[in-house]
């Protein structure tokens, strides 16, 4: 709810969800990172904001899919 009423951009919707996933933000931390404008920050950084971003929320550092990968293996 936190990124849905504070944020503009469909892109800016997918950073803040993508970096709560990375990151392992709590609401407290979340809403700190939008109120300092990090979405903003990242992206008028040195231009290596989209290859970091995808690089850096990549599906394979997801902990949770791997722990659920291997449970559904046993089952």
């Amino acid at each position: 709810m936190i990124i849905l009423s504070s944020t503009h951009s469909m892109e800016e919707k997918e950073f803040y969800i993508r970096m709560c996933i990375k990151n392992n933000y709590s609401a407290r931390e979340l809403n700190r990172q939008i109120e300092s404008g990090y979405f903003h920050r990242y992206m008028l950084s040195d231009g290596k904001a989209n290859q970091s971003l995808t690089k850096a929320t990549g599906e394979e550092d997801y902990p949770n899919t791997r722990i659920l990968d291997t449970y559904t293996k046993y089952i």
